[in-house]
């Protein structure tokens, strides 16, 4: 997606004469914009991780009933991707936002 952006906007700036200054805001203001769109569905896929119902006395992924909940694969995915994801994004990307809003709160 970064990608896509970049060369969007190095299209355009060729394309329009843009300064480097104007190429960066443009840029900068796009990703800002796909983060946030992307930003529920990315959330909500991490917490489905945690979605297990019980089946025969055993708790399994909702999503997909052959994996067991907290156990193997499961703890290792939600160990390792899961928890970290939901620290950096679900709340690191909307608290870099507001840090971000509140050092430039006197330019807004």
């Amino acid at each position: 997606m970064v990608l896509v952006c970049l060369i969007f906007w190095t299209i355009v700036g060729r394309v329009q004469k843009k300064t480097l200054a104007e190429f960066r805001g443009k840029f900068i203001s796009t990703l800002i914009v796909v983060l946030f769109l992307i930003h529920p569905d990315i959330a909500k896929s991490m917490f489905l991780t945690f979605n297990c119902v019980e089946i025969d006395g055993v708790y399994r992924m909702k999503e997909n009933v052959r994996s067991i909940c907290y156990q193997g694969e499961h703890l290792f995915f939600i160990s390792a991707v899961a928890f970290p994801a939901i620290g950096l994004w679900v709340f690191g990307i909307p608290l870099f936002a507001f840090l971000v809003l509140y050092k430039n709160k006197r330019v807004l």
